[in-house]
């Protein structure tokens, strides 16, 4: 694998960097070189921490809003989809979407009666990390998935 170091001078110091590799796409959870050499991406990026890369809806989504709208700056204007969204995660998500460390707590609650272990973060304890071993498998991550997903349901039902 060629390591990519042209440009990197031309960022700011400030960014630093996990690895030289460049890298080109990412599809899921996972992120492909230059040469296809595919890696799991476990960074928990803002931009895909919940759905993974170039997830098919976001797409598309992505692109239907291109069209109207790049960019709002939340703190100078307020873009009418945003307000869009809030309602609907309102409607979806208990005490109207306010910091909800109580949740969190029953969801690892129930991971945890099922073998997972997840810690909680944030200031309210809202947010559940994942943090898995150096050394895992697609399978292992699999059923850590349907774990949690099983006892997000179980909550949440």
């Amino acid at each position: 694998m060629e390591l990519f170091q042209d440009g990197k001078e031309l960022l700011s110091p400030v960014w630093t960097h996990l690895t030289k590799a460049k890298i080109v796409k990412g599809k899921g959870i996972y992120l492909y070189d230059e040469d296809n050499n595919k890696y799991i991406d476990f960074t928990s990026g803002i931009g895909v921490v919940n759905t993974g890369h170039c997830h098919p809806k976001v797409v598309t989504r992505i692109q239907e809003q291109s069209t109207e709208l790049l960019f709002g700056q939340m703190n100078c204007v307020i873009p009418f989809v945003t307000i869009e969204l809030v309602e609907k995660l309102n409607k979806i998500t208990p005490d109207n979407g306010k910091p909800d460390g109580d949740t969190c707590g029953k969801v690892l609650q129930e991971c945890l009666k099922r073998n997972l272990l997840l810690l909680s973060c944030g200031t309210f304890k809202n947010i559940i990390r994942w943090i898995p071993p150096l050394i895992v498998t697609e399978s292992q991550i699999d059923d850590a998935v349907a774990i949690f997903e099983e006892s997000l349901n179980s909550v949440l039902s």
